[in-house]
């Protein structure tokens, strides 16, 4: 069709599919995403494709081979779409289901590695650019797409192990437990300064996941346990990182350092260490609270699916803070910071607007 005289229809009028699928590359060359989308969507529509179900299409060898070839491409077409507006998981689905209409269709197979790569799931991608590459060995577009990912997983590889040799070096330094009984100062010293190191390295998604693979729950509670505050400190900063955004990761860190550490934690003189016990309990909150997930799209992960009650846990850490507030044991900087779990978390009535009647009434009667 040519830019500068094609005039587009409303999609919800147009019953021709292929006329939809003509219309929705017309709006794709001009970068208009949306609109194709709506094109391709509406086809897909009229020929019944449930593009966003991730069960393999029934039937699909008692279709024609030109329906066939139309639903893989409309398919085709709407990842590209959503590929282009970040939508990753629900573009491998259309790219998924256009290879059940047309098995190892290459276009398919090449958007599907790069959702994958785009999801930082580079090992997936690469190991499917493989496969690709074996398929079709004469195409260069394939060819290109491997070498690149090759390139990558190299990279990454050198990185995972430098990784790898830093967090070892942190464990076996502070696993030396003897320096926290003996009280030699040099052994101290480093201790606290690998434990230290232990933030930086969380505050990466790649040393996170490292130091938590590397029993790293065990060692930080054994910091935990050590009434060292600076080691405390360090523990609980690193739990902080290692929670973020990771909701499967933050159900294992949960039952391995138990409520009742954070709890002590929230409760200790130490303004710091109760600062930092709190950001770690609201860091869990906000994990299990947020729509999305660093390893959703992962569904080989061990953790995946690990169901978690939210309610009736955070009705039972309504129990706890009340019972805090009322705790001689509990710090002045610990109740603070329960007030400020509180008021950060507990969905309350606005009442700024049309003030409680008796709450108006007791206020008026003192003026």
């Amino acid at each position: 069709m040519p830019l500068d005289t094609y005039e587009p229809i409303d999609p919800k009028t147009l019953t021709d599919p292929e006329e939809l699928k003509k219309q929705g590359n017309w709006h794709f060359q001009r970068a208009e995403y949306p609109d194709a989308f709506a094109n391709y969507e509406c086809a897909l529509n009229l020929l019944n494709e449930d593009w966003s179900s991730e069960e393999r299409p029934d039937n699909t060898h008692k279709l024609a081979a030109e329906q066939r070839n139309l639903l893989s491409a409309l398919l085709k077409n709407l990842a590209a779409c959503l590929l282009k507006e970040d939508k990753c998981q629900q573009a491998i689905i259309c790219c998924s289901r256009a290879l059940a209409y047309v098995p190892n269709d290459v276009k398919a197979l090449y958007r599907r590695v790069q959702c994958l790569e785009k999801m930082n799931s580079i090992s997936q991608a690469y190991s499917e650019a493989r496969k690709m590459a074996q398929m079709f060995p004469s195409d260069k577009m394939v060819e290109r797409l491997c070498t690149r990912l090759r390139d990558v997983v190299e990279v990454m590889t050198l990185e995972e192990r430098s990784t790898e040799k830093r967090v070892n070096n942190m464990f076996d330094i502070i696993s030396k437990k003897g320096a926290l009984h003996t009280g030699d100062k040099a052994d101290l010293a480093k201790m606290k300064t690998a434990a230290e190191n232990l933030i930086v390295l969380a505050r990466d998604e790649a040393g996170a996941e490292r130091i938590f693979r590397e029993n790293g729950i065990e060692l930080l509670t054994y910091l935990l346990d050590s009434k060292d505050e600076e080691l405390i400190l360090s523990a609980f900063r690193t739990l902080s990182y290692l929670a973020e955004g990771h909701k499967s990761r933050t159900t294992a860190l949960l039952d391995g350092i138990t409520i009742e550490r954070i709890k002590i934690g929230i409760c200790m003189e130490n303004e710091e260490i109760s600062t930092s016990a709190t950001n770690f309990l609201q860091t869990i909150m906000d994990s299990y609270r947020a729509e999305s997930d660093k390893r959703e799209h992962d569904r080989f992960n061990v953790h995946a699916n690990v169901v978690f009650n939210y309610h009736d846990w955070i009705k039972g850490l309504l129990n706890m803070f009340t019972g805090l507030l009322n705790d001689r044991d509990c710090s002045a900087a610990g109740r603070d910071n329960v007030i400020t779990l509180l008021t950060r978390n507990i969905v309350r009535t606005d009442h700024r607007k049309e003030p409680h009647p008796i709450r108006l009434l007791y206020f008026q009667s003192i003026k």
